[in-house]
């Protein structure tokens, strides 16, 4: 029994945070969409291509963007604009998720401009549990 109150007293004197319970890196083409966890994300459209191309010197490495959709379950579907440069928001958030762009390929080579349906979205999709909340693994990793 005073095994289990000095359990009980580790809980709550321990700081609890919020903690990824699903994070995931998923590939989408231009012009399609993929399912995550109940969530529809589509990417519709390049909007911006300025990064510097690859082997070259530039006096700003630039920026792309683009366009996404995302809903639950094909409802409530909200349009976002992420960008490959941190300063210009690569992360949103939506219903509890965060959607963070990572990678844009292909990267822009030197000599050709990529044509916009060759692109692909690299995002890191992760849902966190309520402030306060601690997941059971993340629980027992204490002990």
């Amino acid at each position: 029994m005073a095994k289990v109150h000095a359990v009980l007293a580790l809980i709550l004197l321990l700081p609890i945070v919020a903690r990824p319970v699903h994070a995931e890196r998923i590939e989408i083409p231009a012009f399609d969409s993929v399912v995550v966890g109940g969530l529809v994300i589509g990417f519709d459209q390049l909007l911006n291509e300025s990064r510097c191309p690859a082997g070259l010197e530039c006096f700003w490495e630039g920026d792309a963007t683009i366009q996404i959709h995302v809903s639950r379950n094909g409802d409530d579907r909200h349009d976002y604009e992420l960008h490959t440069h941190p300063d210009f928001g690569s992360v949103v958030t939506y219903d509890g998720w965060s959607l963070a762009l990572v990678e844009l390929r292909p990267y822009p080579p030197p000599d050709t401009v990529p044509v916009p349906e060759d692109y692909v979205a690299v995002l890191e999709v992760e849902k966190a549990l309520p402030a306060g909340a601690v997941s059971w693994s993340a629980m027992k990793s204490r002990f």
